[in-house]
């Protein structure tokens, strides 16, 4: 059934006791007061017992619940006042100056909106003044006054001695002092370094010139010098015989399948053929494989095709060769080329083009062409 209420007063108590001065004053109640009317649907009063949520929250809507408590309270002619706090104490720190905003809800009905934000009284708004400056008749700390009515300090002196200061400056320096006695002379000191050599004094003249000496070996022959110019062509010489035939270049060969009909296959068919070339070759030597069409792959499905010699399933194969299609989220139909070489001996050899699935059923339509040669460039 849904309700509706009146608020008719909410009262908050300090949460939190001031001792100023000599006298101690009791702790403030902790505790609040809410009163209001309770009127059902239809606006009649509601006499009957009534069981009342009372709930703090740190927002207006939706936020954390920071008290609740529950009353049975019996309204007279729809009105009623419930303490708040005497069922579950309000906790001291829950009034820390942000916005606080408290929800009713009656019995099964839903909580009440919108929620109360809560606001101080009056005289209440004095309690800022702790806050921020305070105004007391005089100060005392654990029974001890400290401060008296004239604001002078009375507490202990050792409590206004502060941290030593800074060192104070140099002073400025003092006179001079006379001369003292000369003292006694200090030993003799070691020998200085050489000075510097002094300047070369003028050359002398020249004398008489001596007799020559024996003629001196003979030197060594010297290097040879550059090639000269080349001298002007010859004439053309008569033409030589002619030379051996070469070796016969390598033979090839080719072949190709006949084209065939759809090849059906799926996962449980494990490697199906999907055509082959059979031939002779006349002597060891290397064939390329070429494999091409198209296939139709079932929804989800894949396909893998190859070429290979040496048997119908795997053989020799290179996984690079590999044609891969996929029928991803529907079916599809997708065409292929796939190629390689391969060694092979003389005599007859088979050619396979391959299929196989991972997943679903499908079918696959090709050719196969065939190269043979007896060398590689």
């Amino acid at each position: 059934m849904k309700r509706i209420l009146t608020v008719l007063a909410c009262s908050a108590a300090a949460t939190m006791p001031l001792a100023i001065g000599n006298s101690a004053f009791a702790a403030v109640p902790n505790a609040l007061t809410q009163q209001g009317r309770l009127l059902n649907a239809q606006g009649n009063a509601v006499t009957t017992a009534q069981q009342i949520v009372f709930t703090i929250y740190d927002a207006a809507t939706a936020g954390t619940v920071l008290w609740t408590e529950t009353q049975t309270i019996t309204p007279d002619d729809g009105y009623f006042s419930a303490r708040l706090g005497d069922a579950t104490a309000i906790p001291a720190t829950l009034f820390n100056g942000a916005t606080r905003y408290l929800s009713v809800k009656v019995g099964a009905d839903a909580e009440m909106t919108p929620r109360q934000p809560l606001v101080s009284v009056p005289y209440a708004l004095m309690s800022n003044n702790a806050v921020g400056d305070i105004t007391p008749n005089s100060i005392s700390i654990n029974g001890t006054q400290v401060i008296d009515a004239t604001g002078h300090w009375v507490g202990p002196a050792s409590s206004l001695a502060g941290p030593t200061g800074p060192a104070g400056p140099a002073g400025a320096t003092g006179p001079a002092g006379s001369a003292g006695a000369q003292g006694p002379a200090g030993p003799t000191g070691a020998a200085g370094a050489q000075g510097p050599a002094g300047p070369t004094g003028p050359a002398g003249s020249a004398g008489a010139q001596g007799p020559a000496g024996p003629t001196g070996p003979t030197g060594s022959v010297g290097a040879q010098g550059p090639t000269g110019p080349a001298g002007s062509q010859g004439p053309a010489g008569s033409a030589g015989a002619q030379g051996a035939r070469g070796a016969t270049g390598p033979s090839a060969a080719f072949a190709r399948s006949p084209n065939v009909g759809l090849v059906s296959f799926n996962t449980a068919s494990g490697i199906t053929n999907i055509t082959s070339v059979t031939f002779t070759a006349p002597s060891a030597g290397y064939v390329i494989a070429i494999g091409s069409g198209y296939c139709n792959v079932s929804s989800g499905g894949q396909v893998y095709l190859w070429p290979t010699v040496g048997g119908p399933t795997y053989g020799t194969s290179d996984y690079s060769t590999v044609a891969f299609l996929m029928g991803y989220t529907t079916s599809a139909q997708g065409s292929y080329a796939v190629n390689n070489v391969y060694s092979v001996g003389a005599g007859q050899n088979t050619v396979y083009l391959n299929a196989s699935s991972v997943a679903g059923g499908h079918s696959c339509y090709g050719g196969l062409t065939v190269f043979f040669s007896t060398s590689l460039l």
